[in-house]
């Protein structure tokens, strides 16, 4: 449930120090930024960049240089300050280090790594971290070689981010090779360690490397929105950039360090930035690590030299010196020698003919398998799609190899054509000398001959484009100048085998690669991912370029992340000057603008000349390769690009007469060019788009295009089956996408005349899975060949027109259908061939529209004329269905599909008529039947599950209807898909059964489901998601959202009236319901307007007997005695009741119901014995109907009680509810309405002091409601707040307090702190809080509850002015008279300008004049209960002023009253005259009211018992008029009696019994000092 507690959001009142100063600190600098050892002394005013030297060293033999991370600074991070933070701090890495290692050079570097500037917003990237391990690079090697130290050893430390700037440094470092930045390489080789503190080197454990960066960013308060997305956006480009680190880290001794305390951040949150997981790099070779006791902050800086921390860190380094001389002096001297040898070693070749990409990303695992396979076997293939990058890998890893292996030789041989193969060849053996004194040698051999010779080294062979297994099996023809050889190899024999050799093979088509490396398995290279593509692009773009990363997203996922289609899209971008997402529009316009821009060539000078940078072209070259191998693979191939790309079934493709193995090689050939895949169970292919586009373009240079789409609509022809046989679907589905395409691409006309059944059967399908829309379209266009082929009247063409007037109707086009049936049926009728059963069909087709435009006349008279209907029998239907049953079953047998279905049609009908018994049984064997016969998940299996799910729920065995239409839900999803008409209704239906059963909230969500389902499947305006508008409103209205459910039903009205008609039934029932939601909101002459609006047209279309027309009837009689307009209700419930009499039988239930409802007009018309007279015989009705233990019958038993209580008949009310509430297994959650008509029954009893039996019964009601509906339940809560009521009037404050306090805070989480029921709970705790005299908490509780009806519901609305005369009430009882007065008048004046001068809720606030009753005997009468109550309220307030005459005469005139209408002994009576006796004894006529208050102390003690709290506080009343009167004895006695009976019945601790004690007391001790008194006095006379 949700909360309505407010949450407190709690802000940090103090920032960590540091932090605030080290912000504070960052200002852009003026002059020019120092970088050498000169400039570590610049001046603070050049900006906290660069490096600064903090310690010379003495005799230095080691430079230690620390880099702080994000919005740090190069001296506070590392700088501890005390407490205070007045002091100038300790810098440890000049105060501390240089004690324990005096022989480092201490360096500080810093950068600009503000997360933003305060001149302009410039934000940093992860881009900019690599910049800035350049610039520590280049600043370091500088200050080192002017020093003329740049051999001597480094030892980095560094925090937080700034460990991914060393890394980058020393990666940059690494990269640099001969040039002019040659001399930067000194920095790796110097390095010999690092020391990383709260670095985060990976993401894990749900974390992603991005998010990490995002926790570090974050510390600071300032970090923008912009940053942390820049930080995200680019982490994958930085993750790929570390990951290179991995391959050096092998160099170093690296130290991990990880924070242990949780740094606080904004707010009250405090969070581990860099967990160790993230701080440690797993398995990293020569590496530690330790954790400090600190924070991310406070890691680096240390207070003194004892510091735990700072030791451990000391000790390290001082082991770092011991071994980092002899390190980094091996490190040099290897470099030397590698110069060395390179120089006086033969230079080894290095013939690769295209440049190194240093935008090269990705392809890493590639590389590393590469890498692996090559140590256990000398060839390995690579394998894929054009395109897809097979090449760049190769490129990449070749200068790969030349860095790890430089005496290696490396040779690219394109193997694209034979001449391209001999051309490489001939330039290895130029490159190496061989055969040049000898011009006409072979240089093939020669080359492999020389390759194959160990004693010449190591080398590695890529063997490009190596796509045709033919260049490879051709032999080389020997030339006259070459006669002596006598024979010739194939190609494939040129290659060389060696052990100190390799080749790298890349090829489209797999099953070459596998020939070409002894059958080893080729590496395939699949699509990049999403991330990994975009990665792609970003490098190969503008870095000034405009882009954004969803501008990205969108653009990799449209090129479906096809490397070579990214790099092209890159390329076209950076040359016609346009940003990302002008190119992505381009391309997503059409599939003829893709076509076009991946067809444009643009020059990339890394692909091979002869290869195309176009897409379409690179694979048109396999195109051309296929059709020349494997003629049937091509054929194949053009097949399915005129197809749908996604799932081509295997089924589809293969010919009557073809042998398998020939269809198998051709899709294998495919499958080897990676132009196709197959699908996981192996019954169907798939296609990528591109490769679809491209085979597209291919067809159309060839003129083809149209050729293999009309073979395609010849093929579907044939194979698509009957699209309405629930057995044929499964198939149909396989095979609607294709025929789509093929439909929306192929032009059809007069030449495909045979092939339009195809066009119907989809159309039939369509509608079958509620496509309805799609189907519209399709069947439409066959129509229109049919009637240019065939004309009019030909049974296709009709039966094609037919189908679209069906398929209109279930678009709730409903005109439209009804004219094209009507001209179908007319046709049909001169149609030389058609049977009479197709004329009846669609007639019957025709009726159905009629009937839901509401024509229902006009569809009778024709399905009668048709023989569906004799006028002579109304049961001619019901009759005819069961004679067709018998026939079926003589015929076709019981167990039928036709059989069964006519069976499942006659228990609707049966339940239709409330002949629930019948039509289960009936439903039952027709489901049986079906579920054997046909299969569980047949559709009209399911539709029986669902109408049975009906019957139970009209039974109101709910658990049983809920389990069943579950079941059929579930099995419409599985079948029909989850937005299937079909299915949308079971989720309609399902609702229903929630609502009944109360349970709202499933229902509204499901309902809403229901309602978007609908509105995406059929649209906003259709009948269906109108019908669905309602009854998710008829849901607002059962949650009392009321002014949601207007609004619902409001926008629900106005679109019938646009769709269907102002007087559809639909309209019209809608209107009815509007206007009940009016009623409800108490706008009771809106109501009764709009009501009688919807009745005048109910009437007039669907006539005076229809259901609907008298619920309309029965609505509006409810809203009569709503409004006290008892004569005219009754009238109309009576001609309700007699019209349902004459039409649906005394014994209906909705007859019942009507009874119930006149019945409830005469309870509130006082004309009990009426009342019951009518409730006992709906009684003995539906007992006998719907049975004895019925939820409608339990409801009339406890109705009835109410009746006789009410007619002072407690006896038989006592026995009626005992019995109502004895069904506790037939009332499920459905019965909430019957507890609360039997919590009103307990109530009364409460009123007749049978307290036990009502907190009893009371008690058992609030335990069933708890189980069934649970405890947070509102009803449940209600019933939590009757119980205390009880409580309350047992005089029990404490539990009644205890318990309304509960139900008042279950409402509240419920409903909300303004719900209405919420307010009323909140008066009920205000009324306690009243009767325990703590007047303070109850006025505050009701000025709070004011408020809340007057935001929820108005100033004027009779809630918010009832509760503000119950506000005066308190302040009578407070003795503020005029404000109780005033507030009264207040109330009076709003409820008369709200509901007018005359209504009950107006007179009843007219406690502050004089002629109250004169009103309410207008409206009331003058005996009626409320009129009579609310004059003595009003004697009450005249008597609190001191208006004794008027509060005299009222009062007496309402005795008068209760004493004739209610009798004499009747509580409310005793009510008044003791309030009359109070008056009395206030005016000082005791023995007047000593009379009335005997007269009113027996009526109480007979009627509520002598310990009644009633009783005794009468017994105190007179008690008190005696002692006043003087009759001390009798006055003692009698509350000593009161007190005896208190205790006995309310308790020691009772407020009642208290008072009485004390005040029991106070007249003894009176009594004595009056005794004393007179004593005195008659002994003085006597002395």
């Amino acid at each position: 449930m949700r909360s309505f507690k407010q949450k407190l959001s709690l802000r940090s009142t103090s920032r960590d120090v540091d932090a605030i100063k080290d912000r504070d600190h960052h200002t852009i600098p003026t002059g020019v930024r120092g970088s050498t050892s000169a400039g570590a002394q610049a001046k603070e005013e050049s900006g906290p960049w660069g490096l600064k030297e903090l310690c010379p060293g003495r005799d230095p033999i080691l430079d230690i240089v620390a880099v702080h991370g994000l919005n740090g600074h190069r001296e506070k991070t590392w700088t501890c300050h005390s407490e205070a933070g007045e002091d100038r701090g300790v810098l440890w890495l000049q105060d501390l280090l240089p004690k324990r290692i005096p022989r480092a050079r201490v360096w500080t570097w810093g950068y600009d790594s503000r997360t933003h500037t305060r001149s302009h917003r410039e934000y940093l990237t992860t881009k900019r971290l690599y910049e800035h391990g350049r610039e520590l690079v280049f600043d370091l090697d500088s200050a080192r070689r002017e020093s003329n130290s740049y051999q001597r050893p480094i030892i980095f430390i560094a925090h937080s981010l700034g460990g991914i700037v060393v890394k980058s440094a020393l990666l940059h470092s690494d990269r640099v090779r001969e040039g002019k930045l040659e001399e930067q390489r000194s920095i790796k080789l110097s390095t010999y360690g690092i020391i990383f503190m709260g670095t985060p080197h990976q993401g894990g454990q749900g974390v992603g490397m991005g998010k990490m960066l995002l926790r570090v960013a974050k510390i600071q308060g300032d970090a923008n929105d912009s940053l942390l997305k820049h930080l995200e956006e680019h982490s994958e480009f930085l993750e790929h950039q570390m990951s290179e680190f991995s391959l050096i880290s092998q160099s170093f001794e690296m130290k991990f360090v990880y924070e242990t305390k949780p740094t606080p951040l904004a707010g009250i949150i405090a969070q581990v930035i860099v967990p160790k997981w993230s701080a440690v790099i797993p398995g990293a070779s020569d590496a530690a690590e330790f954790g400090i006791d600190a924070d991310h902050r406070g890691m680096t800086k240390f207070p003194d030299v004892e510091n735990e921390d700072f030791k451990k860190l000391s000790r390290i380094l001082e082991s770092m010196l011991g071994k980092s001389r002899h390190k980094v002096e091996a490190n040099w001297a290897l470099e030397t020698c590698m110069k060395q040898v390179t120089a006086k070693i033969l230079k080894r070749p290095f013939m690769v003919p295209f440049e190194k990409d240093s935008r090269f990303v990705g392809r890493m695992d590639i590389i590393a398998e590469i890498e692996q396979k090559l140590k256990s076997q000398r060839r390995v293939a690579l394998a894929g799609i054009g395109g897809i990058g097979k090449s760049q890998i190769a490129i990449e890893y070749c200068y790969r190899f030349r860095d790890r292996y430089p005496d290696a030789s490396v040779f690219w041989v394109h193997a694209g054509t034979v001449s391209r193969f001999k051309q490489a060849y001939e330039a290895i053996a130029t490159e190496f000398g061989l055969g040049k004194d000898d011009p006409k040698t072979n240089a093939l051999q020669l080359v492999v001959d020389w390759l194959n010779n160990e004693d010449n080294g190591n080398w590695l062979m890529i063997l490009d484009n190596a796509d045709d297994q033919a260049i490879f099996e051709s032999t080389i023809q020997v030339t006259e100048d070459h006669s002596e050889q006598l024979t010739a190899m194939p190609l494939f024999r040129y290659l060389p085998q060696s052990q100190k050799g390799s080749i790298i093979v890349t090829t489209r088509d797999n099953r070459v690669g596998e020939r070409l490396t002894f059958r080893e398995k080729p590496i395939m290279v699949t699509f990049f991912d999403g991330p990994m593509a975009k990665t792609l692009l970003r490098s190969k773009l503008y870095q000034k370029l405009e882009w954004s990363g969803r501008d990205s997203d969108e653009l990799v996922e449209a090129l479906e992340f096809l490397p070579l289609a990214v790099t092209q899209a890159a390329a076209f971008i950076c040359e016609n000057n346009i940003s990302v997402k002008e190119y992505t529009k381009i391309l997503q316009a059409s599939n003829s603008g893709i076509s076009n821009i991946l067809n444009h060539d643009l020059i990339d000078l890394r692909r091979d000349f002869d290869a195309s940078s176009s897409v379409i072209r690179t694979w048109q070259v396999s195109f051309d390769q296929i059709r020349k191998q494997q003629p049937r693979a091509a054929e194949l191939l053009s097949l399915m690009t005129v197809l749908d790309r996604q799932s081509v079934p295997m089924a589809l493709l293969c010919g009557d007469y073809e042998e398998e193995i020939e269809i198998v090689t051709a899709l294998g050939t495919l499958q080897a060019f990676s132009l196709i895949n197959r699908n996981k169970e192996g019954k169907a292919f798939a296609m990528h788009r591109l490769v679809q586009l491209s085979t597209l373009k291919w067809l159309e240079m060839k003129n083809e295009k149209l050729k293999w789409q009309e073979a395609a609509l010849r093929l579907l022809s044939a194979n698509f089956p009957s699209g309405t046989d629930f057995a044929n679907w499964k198939t149909c589905a396989l095979y609607l996408p294709h025929v789509m395409v093929v439909v929306e691409t192929l032009k059809l006309g007069a030449d495909h005349a045979n092939e339009l059944g195809l066009l119907v059967e989809t159309a039939c399908y369509l509608q079958s899975q509620g496509q309805y829309m799609v189907a519209e379209q399709i069947i439409k266009q066959a129509l229109q060949l049919y009637q240019s082929s065939y004309g009019d009247e030909h049974s296709y063409t009709l039966r094609c027109m037919k189908t679209l007037g069906e398929i209109l109707t279930d678009e709730g086009k409903y005109k439209d259908a009804e004219k094209l049936l009507r001209k179908v049926l007319i046709l049909s009728k001169s149609a030389p061939g058609e049977s009479h059963k197709s004329t009846l069909c669609i007639a019957s087709s025709l009726a159905i529209v009629l009937i839901r435009l509401g024509k229902y006349a006009e569809a009778k008279e024709m399905l009668n004329l048709l023989g569906f209907f004799n006028e002579e029998h109304e049961n001619t239907e019901e009759e005819a269905q069961v004679q067709s049953l018998q026939t079926q079953r003589e015929v076709l047998g019981a167990e039928h599909p036709h059989t069964l279905r006519t069976m499942a049609k006659l228990a609707v009908m049966y339940s239709d008529k409330k002949r629930w018994y019948e039509a289960e049984e009936l439903q039952m064997q027709a489901l049986r039947g079906q579920e054997e016969i046909l299969g569980a998940e047949h559709p009209d299996t399911l539709g029986s599950k669902a109408n049975l799910a009906w019957i139970y729920s009209d039974m109101n065995r709910w658990n049983e209807a809920e389990k069943l239409q579950m079941q059929a839900l579930r099995g419409r999803e599985k079948v029909l898909g989850a937005e299937h008409p079909s299915t949308l209704q079971s989720m309609a239906d399902l609702v229903g059964i929630y609502s009944d059963m109360n349970r709202w909230d499933e229902a509204e969500k499901l309902q809403m489901q229901a309602l978007r389902g609908h509105e995406k499947v059929l649209g906003a305006e259709h009948p269906d998601t109108l019908r669905t508008m309602a009854n998710l409103a008829w849901i607002y209205s059962g949650m009392n959202r009321r002014d949601e459910a207007e609004k619902l039903q409001m926008q629900t009205l106005r679109g019938q009236e646009k769709v269907l008609g102002a007087e559809h039934p639909d309209t019209l029932r809608s209107m009815a319901n509007l206007a009940v939601t009016y009623f409800n909101t108490d706008r009771w002459d809106e109501a009764e307007k709009l009501l009688m609006q919807a009745l005048g047209g109910q009437k007039k279309i669907l006539g005076g007997g229809h259901p609907s027309t008298l619920q309309s009837m029965a609505t509006l009689a409810g809203i009569y005695s709503g409004t006290n307009r008892w004569d005219e209700a009754e009238k109309l419930q009576m001609q309700t009741l007699r019209e349902q009499e004459m039409v649906l039988g005394a014994e209906h239930p909705d007859t019942l119901g009507s009874m119930a409802n006149l019945a409830g007009i005469y309870s509130g018309m006082n004309r009990w014995d009426e009342a019951g007279k009518l409730r006992m015989q709906t009684l003995r009705g539906q007992e006998k109907v719907l049975g004895a233990e019925h939820p409608s019958t339990l409801r009339s038993m406890a109705n009835l009680a109410v009746t006789y209580f009410n007619s002072i008949r407690w006896d038989e009310a006592k026995k009626l509810q005992q019995e109502a509430t004895s069904h506790e297994y037939v009332l499920g959650a459905e019965k909430s309405d019957i507890l609360g008509t039997v919590a009103r029954v307990l109530m009364k009893f409460s009123m007749m002091n049978r307290w036990d039996e009502g907190e009893k019964l009371q008690l058992q009601a609030l335990r069933g409601q708890e189980k069934i509906l649970g405890a947070e339940h509102p009803d449940t809560l209600r019933s939590k707040a009757s119980l205390a009521g009880i409580y309350s009037d047992t005089n029990r404050w404490d539990e009644a307090e205890k318990l309304q306090m509960q139900a008042l805070r279950g409402l509240e989480e419920v409903l909300g702190t303004q719900h209405p029921d919420t307010l009323w709970s909140m008066a009920d705790l205000a009324k306690t809080y009243h009767n325990m005299n703590q007047c303070e908490e109850a006025e505050k509780l009701q000025l709070q509850g004011f408020r809340g009806y007057e935001k929820v519901l108005g100033a004027e609305h009779p809630s918010t002015l009832r509760s503000m005369a119950n506000l005066a009430v308190t302040y009578q009882k407070m003795n503020r008279w005029e404000e109780a007065e005033n507030l009264q008048m207040q109330a009076l004046r709003g409820h008369e300008k709200a509901l007018g001068a005359g209504h009950p809720s107006t007179l009843r606030t007219m406690t502050s004049l004089a002629g109250i009753y004169s009103g309410l005997e207008k409206v009331l009468g003058a005996e009626h209960p409320d009129t009579l109550r609310s004059m003595t309220s009003l004697a009450g307030i005249y008597s609190g002023m001191n208006r004794w005459d008027e509060a005299e005469k009222l009062l007496m005139q309402a005795l008068g009253g209760f004493e004739e209408v209610l009798g004499t002994q009747h509580p409310d009576t005793i009510w008044c005259m003791a309030n009359l006796a109070r008056m009395y004894y206030n005016m000082n006529r005791s023995e007047e009211a000593e009379k009335l208050q005997l007269q009113g102390l027996r009526g109480r003690e007979k009627v509520l018992g002598a310990e009644h709290p009633h009783t005794l506080r009468s017994m105190a009343d007179l008690a008190v008029t005696w002692k006043g009167q003087g009759h001390f004895d009798k006055a003692i006695s009698l509350l000593s009696e009161a007190v005896r009976l208190s205790e006995t019945a309310l308790g020691a601790e009772h407020p009642d019994f208290k008072i009485y004690q004390r005040e029991l007391d106070k007249w003894k001790k009176q009594c004595l000092e009056t005794l004393g008194k007179l004593w005195s006095i008659t002994a003085t006379y006597f002395v």
